[in-house]
């Protein structure tokens, strides 16, 4: 078997985008992760057709269109707090695949990974304060929200590494973790997003429906991502 650490350690972006469609091209790999990515994508797809059955604004007033605004903030964050579950659910088994193709999972099991008392408490806290945080970070305009938001977007990867080894330190410590991790990798994690605006294009196209095929490629690259950050930040660990 390959030493897929030492591989991560070096890989350019588009050989990590290409460790997460080998791992979509195992035995079945595709088609159970496809399935996970289909509850989120439902979901996504029945708020986008609500919002778009919703009456237009013309002629309406400032009070009717502060009120639309305010209710529609509420879908938003109410189909976030409704996907956040299966997509980390997903994310984590991603990254198991990363770690060792021959990871045996199964649909249901990925699904509610996270409906447990070792997750479901602590991603909802991580996804609050983390949204908090990145609030603070807009307030004080864009250079601090990036910042903030790109430091940030290892912690759940942080917490499963964490609870997997049994090691219970508070959700600060996770953010904390998170955000020294990702020093000197912001810019990359953002241009591997930037790589993906053809993908969120189509999803957006198709109200959501294409997410079902490329929810479980994004996950694997960004899990690999993380792998690769983590063998980094523990080199850097180990020479300091």
């Amino acid at each position: 078997m390959q030493k897929h650490e030492d591989d991560l350690f070096y890989m350019s972006r588009p050989e990590l985008k290409q460790v997460a469609k080998n791992r979509l091209r195992q035995s079945s790999v595709r088609s159970k992760l496809m399935l996970v990515a289909l509850v989120p994508a439902v979901i996504m797809m029945v708020f986008t057709f609500y919002n778009y059955m919703q009456p237009g604004a013309t002629g309406a007033s400032v009070a009717d269109l502060t009120r639309e605004l305010q209710e529609s903030s509420m879908r938003a964050e109410l189909q976030n707090f409704l996907t956040i579950y299966f997509i980390t659910g997903l994310s984590f088994t991603a990254l198991d695949l990363i770690r060792n193709p021959d990871t045996e999972f199964t649909t249901g099991g990925t699904l509610l990974r996270l409906f447990n008392g070792r997750y479901f408490w602590s991603v909802l806290f991580l996804a609050i304060m983390v949204e908090l945080a990145s609030s603070v970070g807009m307030i004080l305009l864009i250079v601090p929200y990036f910042f903030i938001s790109y430091g940030m977007r290892q912690v759940n990867f942080v917490l499963y590494d964490a609870r997997e080894h049994g090691d219970n330190r508070d959700l600060f410590h996770i953010m904390a973790d998170s955000y020294r991790m990702m020093r000197g990798h912001k810019f990359d994690l953002f241009v591997l997003d930037l790589s993906f605006i053809g993908w969120n294009l189509l999803i957006y196209m198709t109200a959501g429906l294409a997410n079902i095929w490329v929810m479980p490629y994004m996950q694997l690259t960004y899990a690999a991502f993380y792998e690769q950050v983590r063998l980094r930040y523990q080199a850097q660990q180990t020479q300091e």
